[in-house]
């Protein structure tokens, strides 16, 4: 917590070091069921299955694709033989017995799209192996399946209920993140160019290695590297430098904030937070990025110690 509280403190102090490098005050950086709604829900989160215990009576829902939860339970376990009932349209009721599997409709449109694999029985619990049925093809109307939702909260929400082909699907189609959707000619393409420059920092676990990989795809030197290049010039040179510089570092400010949200959508895939929690916090989150980039120096400073009280307050809510 000390740490992370060090890091916030440090972002805003980098915030104060404009001044002292260029002048201005500066503006923008560029850049269905009726089970109960607290039961578990299951998400594939990349995975090909998923593996779980489950127990006799106990209400739980399922995400194949999409956003679309489907509520199920085990209604009874008789001769090794488990009864399930999931809440499709109309409520569908099978039959698996132990080392068996059945696959499930859940459109009624003709194609199988889930397996339940029963793999052992004990008294009221049973574990299960789900398997989900790729599609051959996907949005073959080539619609968006998030982007064109009417709020952000709806678009973050969607977006997490994506699997890795569907979401790749979507960026293929359009990718525009929240912060860009907002700017608009120049501001939105370099806004796009630098998301897109840094997807492969996601895939470091480390903070550190994420922050380091965007500062150089930023070509970033360094607050103290990069003071010492502006303060050697003069004229508009310096003028030009320093614009360069604030737009950088406030890039690199907004992307610990999206470095947060991935932290975030990690702890909902480990079920550590409820996909709620997350989709509140994203969504503030991406609207103070959004505020962040029109703010004055000033008003930076006092986004960026909001968004510390909005991950102190979603990590008060992980399990």
């Amino acid at each position: 917590m000390k740490k992370e509280t060090a890091i916030f403190l440090i972002l805003v102090l980098s915030i104060g070091i404009v001044n002292a490098v260029g002048s201005g005050s500066g503006g923008s950086s560029g850049s269905n069921g009726g089970s109960s709604s607290d039961a578990p829900v299951f998400r594939f989160s990349n995975r090909d299955s998923i593996e779980k215990t489950l127990e006799v009576d106990k209400d739980y829902k399922i995400v194949v694709r999409g956003i679309k939860k489907y509520p199920f339970n085990i209604k009874k376990i008789e001769n090794e033989i488990v009864t399930f009932a999931i809440e499709t349209e109309p409520t569908k009721e099978f039959l698996v017995s132990v080392g068996e599997s059945k696959e499930i409709d859940l459109e009624d449109d003709g194609s199988n799209d889930l397996i339940f694999n029963v793999i052992s029985i004990s008294g009221d619990e049973v574990d299960v192996i789900f398997k989900k049925i790729m599609e051959t093809s996907l949005s073959e109307d080539n619609e968006l399946l998030c982007g064109e939702k009417n709020t952000r909260k709806e678009r973050v929400r969607c977006r997490l209920n994506l699997e890795k082909d569907e979401l790749e699907e979507e960026y293929q189609l359009r990718y525009l993140p929240e912060e860009c959707k907002a700017l608009e000619g120049d501001r939105r393409v370099r806004c796009i160019n630098i998301y897109k420059n840094a997807q492969s920092c996601w895939e470091f676990n480390r903070n550190a290695e994420r922050v380091s990989c965007v500062q150089k795809q930023l070509n970033f030197s360094g607050i103290s590297e990069e003071r010492r290049k502006c303060n050697l010039l003069t004229g508009e040179e310096k003028r030009a430098c320093v614009e360069d510089f604030k737009e950088k570092l406030f890039t690199i400010i907004k992307f610990r904030f999206y470095n947060l949200e991935e932290r975030a959508e990690e702890f909902l895939e480990e079920e550590k937070a409820s996909e709620e929690d997350v989709v509140n916090f994203i969504d503030a989150v991406e609207g103070k990025k959004a505020e962040f980039n029109e703010a004055s120096l000033e008003r930076k400073k006092a986004i960026v110690m909001e968004v510390k009280a909005l991950w102190l307050d979603f990590k008060t809510k992980i399990n």
